[in-house]
């Protein structure tokens, strides 16, 4: 009424800025006003603020100003202003939530986030996460390892949520110092193969599959179905909005809608080893055993790393076994450095045949970037240029043929393309 007029109709509907209004005028009211230093002006910048009157909009404040900006100063400026919290009081907040966390980690013996949920298929990454500053002022540089593990929800299986760690905002004192980590997440046992030689494991014969020859000629078609489309929609004079060229648009379209719902991220603490060692890399399949584990306990864990540290990832299942047997974790090259690798097989087998003159001679690429298609330096790039290529291909075939059907025609019946 104050900040709308008294003729303002009474809605259920809460106004943000009346709450603001309100919070504000909550948090900044004291008992009996106390001034020490005869200066109101100071004693109105240093004003007690009693915390079972913490109203959430100061406390917000002052998250969203560290989190855009870093900057101790903005805060004290906001809290002098009375429109947040002080600086200190954020970092202790900080700490509570931070040792909440910890505890959490410490009841359930295991290094999980609380907004991963129960029940779900779970996934995880390894990588090695470097910077190397250049700048004449930078001070460090690291060479640490990350581990992200992702769920993956369906509208089926949406999983279950776990509880958030809270922590009591009315304690009188708390501690501002950080608790330590479990020891069984930081220190990362040292680990050595029992012999150097390496002897891999004869897998021709479990890889020996019958071709489903239903599914090969499906998959053929759906190729020939894109190829053509991109053939009716080069020969238009006008492309619509409907029209579609790539391969990707081209396969959304004709795809059902998927049930799978925005998978679930959480990067964790990372830690100050290297990956390109043996011993990080059975530090992090335990601790992802034991997170997938504790999250969906029917699932064998599946861990995606890139090259190198799949090399190491297999010499331990190799030689040590155990725990890290192929029964009980899977190792394998994540999507991108699978298509990487395939790409650079290709380039190997198309080496030496034309194919990068091919293109610059079509003003496709120049020929530096047509050459670096050969090593997939770039992926998106090179899958673009295959895709190109497949339908320049489709198309000088068709043509060829329509005009072999016209030469043809006197001499009878030609065959048909497919044949």
């Amino acid at each position: 009424m104050i900040m709308r007029g008294p003729t303002i109709k009474r809605d259920s509907a809460e106004s943000q800025v009346c709450l603001t209004v309100s919070q504000l005028l909550v948090f900044n009211t004291i008992s009996r006003f106390r001034d020490k230093s005869g200066n109101a002006t100071d004693t109105i910048h240093h004003t007690h603020h009693v915390r079972n009157r913490e109203c959430p909009l100061p406390i917000y404040t002052a998250l969203k100003i560290h989190g855009a900006t870093r900057e101790k100063s903005l805060i004290d400026t906001f809290y002098k202003l009375g429109l947040c919290i002080s600086y200190d009081r954020f970092l202790s907040i900080c700490t509570d939530i931070t040792n909440s966390v910890i505890d959490g980690y410490d009841r359930d013996g295991v290094v999980c986030p609380s907004k991963l949920r129960d029940g779900i298929f779970t996934t995880a990454a390894v990588d090695n996460i470097d910077h190397n500053p250049s700048s004449t002022s930078s001070h460090d540089s690291f060479h640490n390892t990350a581990i992200s593990l992702v769920q993956h929800p369906t509208t089926e299986k949406p999983g279950t949520g776990r509880a958030t760690d809270v922590f009591d905002p009315g304690k009188s004192s708390t501690p501002k110092k950080i608790a330590s980590l479990p020891s069984y997440y930081t220190e990362v046992p040292p680990l050595t193969l029992p012999s150097s030689d390496i002897v891999v494991p004869n897998t021709s014969a479990r890889l020996v599959l019958t071709p489903d020859r239903d599914a090969t000629s499906n998959n053929s078609d759906r190729e020939e179905d894109w190829l053509d489309n991109t053939r009716q929609v080069l020969y238009e004079r006008e492309l619509s909005k409907e029209d579609i060229v790539s391969w990707a648009a081209y396969r959304a379209s004709k795809s059902s809608p998927l049930s799978h719902q925005p998978a679930l991220i959480s990067l964790l603490l990372m830690f100050t080893e290297n990956a390109h060692s043996l011993a990080m890399i059975a530090q992090a399949i335990n601790f992802i055993s034991s997170a997938v584990k504790h999250l969906n306990p029917c699932q064998i864990p599946l861990v995606a790393v890139d090259q190198p540290l799949f090399a190491l990832g297999k010499q331990i299942q190799w030689k040590v076994g155990g725990a890290y047997d192929k029964s009980h974790v899977v190792v394998m090259l994540s999507g991108l450095h699978i298509e990487m690798a395939a790409f650079k097989a290709l380039g190997k087998w198309v080496l030496g045949g034309g194919w990068p003159e091919a293109l610059t001679n079509a003003t496709v690429a120049s020929p530096d970037v047509a050459n670096s298609f050969l090593t997939a330096s770039n992926k998106t790039r090179t899958r673009r240029a295959h895709q190109v290529t497949a339908a320049s291909l489709h198309l000088l075939m068709k043509k060829a043929y329509e005009e072999y059907s016209k030469t043809e025609e006197i001499n009878g019946p030609a065959r048909s393309f497919d044949e």
